[in-house]
């Protein structure tokens, strides 16, 4: 092929697409100025710690301590007793996923060894799980992570739904209390769907 038809063929893809290539260039260039604004913003706070929030310096922290230890052990009953009960062929599948989430908190928590709000509310677990709750193990949020995990999973409806709003709540709730950080919340949802995706892959091929 020629010069001449290398580029007409160029050309001619390149316009076929054009409307694509408007829309898209339209968000590149949006997201490049929210990226100017990240970098003022940063610049501004007074001394970029962990301790400079965007949320938690304008809210809270509020005394929602209940929610937040009870909300998050009703979830991991629901997400071990629904399988066990009505999936029980598949339920060694659902744990394995949960332990390996777990596995990457543990890491991540090691990697990103951040001191939790000075302001926080503190809350007090039942004797069942104490052994299991500690303080600074911040990122990323398992009250968010966790019930999106099974909002993931799960296929009935009522369940599904139930850990996309238990998600919701509790990582606003970690928020509101100042248990945990921005970045830990919002990380949470990522990381929880990076963690099913390999998930997928891996147990797949065991099932």
């Amino acid at each position: 092929m020629s010069v001449s038809k290398k580029l007409s063929w160029w050309a001619r893809e390149l316009w076929s697409t054009r409307k694509k290539l408007l829309v898209a260039l339209i968000i590149f260039f949006a997201v490049n100025q929210a990226v100017v604004f990240a970098g003022f913003y940063v610049v501004r706070v007074p001394d970029g710690s962990a301790s400079s929030d965007l949320i938690l310096d304008r809210y809270g922290p509020y005394d929602w301590g209940f929610v937040f230890v009870w909300g998050m052990i009703i979830v991991v009953y629901v997400y071990f007793l629904y399988p066990l009960i009505f999936r029980p062929k598949d339920f060694y599948f659902y744990v394995n996923i949960f332990s390996l989430l777990t596995l990457t908190r543990a890491f991540f928590t090691v990697l990103t060894h951040l001191k939790g709000a000075p302001d926080l509310i503190h809350v007090t677990y039942p004797a069942f799980v104490t052994n299991l709750s500690f303080t600074n193990d911040l990122f990323f949020s398992g009250h968010t992570a966790f019930p999106f995990l099974g909002f993931l999973l799960f296929k009935n409806p009522i369940i599904k739904y139930f850990m996309l709003v238990a998600s919701l709540v509790l990582g606003s709730v970690a928020l509101l209390t100042h248990q945990h950080y921005s970045i830990d919340v919002f990380a949470a949802f990522f990381i929880a769907y990076g963690v099913y995706i390999m998930s997928l892959k891996i147990f797949t091929k065991i099932r």
